[in-house]
């Protein structure tokens, strides 16, 4: 075996190295950022428009509330409804198994009257006193007498 023989055997093999370590990083990865979790509000008849905007003070206001699990494994979802920072409601999900999708008809009663009022809805996992979403979903609503 020549001198460039064995260099090119060596580069060859250095190559093979590197691209299936590259290949186990790269599934590692990906693996990982494919972790989330869906939370998204409907409006009663199941659109992302036309949300409830006026509502009477102790009158319930419909929505639809949806969240998909692609944790990778399953979770016990909580989600709290606040209006200022007082909590109205929490609804919990059950525990959702990966890929498993809970969508419900939730209604709620804001009591003070006042304009641009902001309604959270925070989600929360397995009991975890931290929410999973950095900025609560909010709805704005004019709550009249």
């Amino acid at each position: 075996m020549t001198v460039f023989n064995k260099i090119l055997f060596f580069v060859l093999l250095a190559a093979i190295v590197i691209c299936i370590g590259s290949i186990i990083f790269v599934a590692t990865i990906a693996n990982k950022a494919d972790s989330f979790t869906e939370f998204y509000l409907l409006n009663a008849n199941g659109k992302a428009a036309d949300y409830p905007y006026m509502v009477k003070a102790g009158e319930p206001a419909n929505i639809i509330i949806g969240v998909v699990n692609h944790e990778k494994k399953p979770i016990d979802y909580k989600i709290v409804i606040s209006i200022g920072e007082v909590n109205i409601k929490t609804i919990r999900t059950g525990t959702l198994q990966n890929d498993q999708k809970w969508e419900q008809n939730i209604s709620f009663a804001p009591v003070t009257i006042g304009n641009n009022q902001r309604v959270k809805f925070s989600i929360f996992a397995n009991d975890d006193a931290t929410a999973l979403q950095k900025d609560p979903l909010t709805l704005t609503i004019d709550v009249t007498n």
